[in-house]
């Protein structure tokens, strides 16, 4: 081993309590309160030189009855770093790479690094968490800094398998075995900037995604004469631009998320195509104050739509979200986090075992705790 090659192994495990008024969440046990909400993580970082870099992580996940808990790699990546001028360096990185994406994304798999317990879902759609959280393919970066101040650029370009059956109860409210999402096509580019001698940071995010539709058999559709028509393709594109900006001072942060969703594609049916485009939006708002050293909190709003010509009769096409989240530091391995939701909407509600979406109410709230504990060796 090179003299100057060192090896850390950090992770994490949780366990959390999902309650909910009015609604479900998550699991159908949700009411009653559930304690199907646990995670276990594990990440090795190997530096083998001042360019070379390997990281990876196991994560086995619980959430309610959206992810089963079964042991899955969350990331694995080489990291060559083939310029650096102190000031100024590049890389490329290779393998399943976290996703840059906003300001939180490529942190979310660490508990104690997500602004609460729940991302703003607005942004960060739980319901595609392993699609959001990793690519499996190339990651070119830089950072620079300037007399302006510090700039980072991201661009990456790649594919994630999907490992469950979360995309397609994301895509259609529900599981259907008439066909699969088998990965999606991915590519984007992040841009970070901090003014020099500012509390500000600004962030702009592109996503561009094409999920891959398998039907395995034609699906028969039926229609209002009393007939059916016949669906043999699906084509979808979507296109993201994210706006992000963070103001920071000692004790508090105030940051907003502001996203730009355009979709098209195109259904084959009867063969004839017919295309399709939709436009929606999400954004949010945040408070986050420490007023002690071991004690965080957040106040948060967040609003979706997902269709700009729908409206908010269809639960499922918007969502308006308050949060209160409050994480208190026992030690810096040990802490406990509760987020209380007051929520209207239904939009991007992961779709759990029971999920009915004609039997929802408008107006409901959710309650999570997460005790948390960290370790490192």
């Amino acid at each position: 081993m090179p003299a100057t090659a060192k090896t850390y192994v950090n992770g994490f495990v949780s366990q959390g309590l999902i309650f909910s008024q009015d609604n479900t969440f998550l699991t159908e046990n949700s009411e009653n309160g559930s304690l199907e909400f646990h995670e276990l993580g594990l990440n090795l970082n190997y530096i083998a030189s001042p360019k070379l870099r390997f990281s990876g992580q196991f994560l086995s996940q619980k959430v309610g009855d959206v992810v089963s808990g079964k042991p899955k790699l969350d990331y694995l990546l080489v990291d060559y770093g083939f310029y650096n001028t102190g000031l100024n360096r590049a890389g490329i990185r290779a393998g399943r790479v976290k996703t840059p994406y906003g300001f939180y994304n490529d942190s979310r798999d660490l508990p104690s690094a997500r602004p609460g317990i729940i991302m703003p879902e607005a942004i960060y759609y739980e319901g595609l968490r392993d699609f959001m959280v990793s690519t499996d393919g190339l990651n070119l970066y830089s950072n620079h800094e300037l007399s302006q101040g510090s700039l980072s650029l991201d661009a990456y370009i790649g594919k994630r398998n999907t490992e469950n059956e979360s995309s397609e109860r994301f895509y259609l409210g529900y599981t259907s075995d008439q066909f699969d999402v088998d990965y999606f096509k991915k590519s984007g580019i992040n841009i970070n900037f901090e003014p020099s001698n500012s509390n500000f940071q600004f962030n702009y995010s592109y996503l561009h995604l094409e999920p891959d539709f398998v039907l395995p058999t034609p699906i028969e559709i039926p229609n209002q004469q009393g007939t059916t028509s016949t669906l043999t393709d699906i084509e979808f594109d979507s296109r993201i631009h994210l706006l992000s900006l963070l103001y920071a001072l000692p004790k508090h942060a105030f940051s907003m998320e502001y996203s730009d969703i355009s979709n098209q594609g195109e259904f084959v049916v009867d063969n004839s195509p017919t295309k399709f485009s939709t436009s929606g939006e999400g954004y949010y708002a945040q408070w986050h104050w420490t007023p002690l050293y071991n004690l965080e909190t957040w106040l948060r709003y967040s609003y979706y739509l997902g269709d700009k010509d729908g409206d908010e009769s269809n639960t499922r096409n918007y969502s308006k979200i308050s949060t209160a989240a409050v994480r208190w530091h026992y030690s810096p391995s040990l802490n406990l986090t509760t987020q209380y939701d007051l929520r209207e909407g239904d939009g991007l509600v992961p779709i759990h075992e029971g999920y009915d979406r004609n039997d929802r109410n408008k107006y409901w709230s959710t309650l999570l705790l997460q005790l948390n504990y960290q370790f490192g060796f």
